[in-house]
């Protein structure tokens, strides 16, 4: 039992990596968020191979703040498209200096789905960090800088290049945020 734990634990890190480097190069944006989402199902399960204790309260909290992080997400891209009627990122460049409120919501967002300081996400993950630290520091080091580095300098990037990129003459001025897409943002989160 202790092989196949090891081996999924290999298979965890592989699967967070991967998906931390592949939101560097993604042009569409629905994909970066899928990548997201898949990097946190992979630390999700490596939460698993940890402690193999599915009532810690810590795992049923971290499963539901990352439903509601991935469908907010997922939300705020449904909003974009219907904007733009595109998720190319490049094609959406500078989106934030055309509607001011999304830009504001998505900033709020991710400092949620990023684990800022005194957010939820944020005791998460430190514990997780903890958990893995008492199994091992070379563990902990190497998730710590893949989540820390690679991931969160790969998607802030391209948010940014979303947001204050070069406005695309082709990107025409729609209504901002509704009051409706308000509600739903304030009901998710």
């Amino acid at each position: 039992m202790k092989n196949i734990s090891k081996i999924i634990l290999v298979l965890v890190i592989l699967g967070i990596f991967d998906a931390s480097i592949k939101m560097w190069s993604q042009l569409d944006i629905k994909k970066l968020i899928a990548f997201a989402t898949i990097q946190e199902m992979n630390i999700i399960l490596l939460f698993l191979v940890l402690t193999n204790n599915l009532n810690d309260s810590i795992f049923i909290i971290f499963i539901f703040v990352h439903g509601l992080l991935s469908a907010l997400m997922f939300f705020i891209v449904d909003l974009i498209q219907k904007r733009t009627t595109t998720r190319n990122i490049i094609e959406i460049s500078g989106l934030g200096l055309l509607y001011p409120k999304l830009r504001l919501v998505i900033w709020g967002i991710l400092m949620f789905f990023m684990g800022f300081p005194l957010t939820i996400k944020f005791v998460i993950e430190w514990k997780i960090i903890f958990l893995m630290y008492s199994q091992s520091l070379f563990l902990t080091l190497c998730i710590f800088l893949i989540l820390n580095v690679v991931a969160v300098v790969g998607f802030t990037k391209q948010i940014i290049a979303v947001l204050y990129g070069n406005i695309n003459i082709d990107l025409e001025y729609s209504v901002d945020l509704s009051r409706r897409d308000f509600f739903i943002i304030f009901f998710l989160s």
